[in-house]
């Protein structure tokens, strides 16, 4: 898998080939139950989990470092910092930022009409739609919730009228 990364193939195409192969995903076994579980064909997420972990290079990954194990390395540190640069090139936007980005209007402006407490804008996502709420925080403070959440469209409509 790491010399089909380095090579530049899709974590989809490695998983299919995988797949193909007739490889599956590691068994475990519960340790209450004793059932197993896993054994499953490969996705490219779990692909690209194994593409960076770096256990495969003799470390263990601790918090922001590493440090070594006991284990032989399976990779070369080389092969898998290629493999991370061609994950690195493949990314399309900057991890740990929000793509859709909405402008917010009324952004800490607004109160609950039923506990008077501030409205916070609020995203949900189904599929490949985004939907954007006002939603009341009578949670915080171990308040109560209310439930109250209005859609933001209908609110800033309702306010620009």
């Amino acid at each position: 898998m790491f010399a089909q990364a380095a090579a530049g193939q899709a974590p989809a195409e490695i998983a299919k080939e995988a797949n193909a192969r007739g490889w599956r995903t590691k068994v475990k076994v519960g340790r209450r139950t004793g059932k197993e579980y896993g054994g499953n064909p490969w996705t490219a997420r779990q692909v690209l989990a194994t593409l960076r972990n770096p256990v495969y290079t003799g470390v263990f990954q601790e918090r922001e470092s590493t440090r070594s194990g006991c284990h032989e390395p399976i990779i070369t540190t080389a092969v898998f910092d290629a493999v991370a640069a061609q994950l690195r090139a493949r990314r399309t936007r900057v991890p740990g930022q929000v793509s859709y980005g909405f402008a917010w209007p009324l952004k800490g402006l607004i109160r609950c009409a039923v506990c008077d407490r501030p409205m916070t804008p609020h995203t949900v996502r189904h599929r490949n739609c985004v939907y954007r709420y006002y939603r009341c925080r009578s949670t915080a403070g171990g308040w109560k919730p209310c439930g109250t959440q209005v859609s933001a469209g209908v609110l800033e409509h309702a306010v620009l009228q």
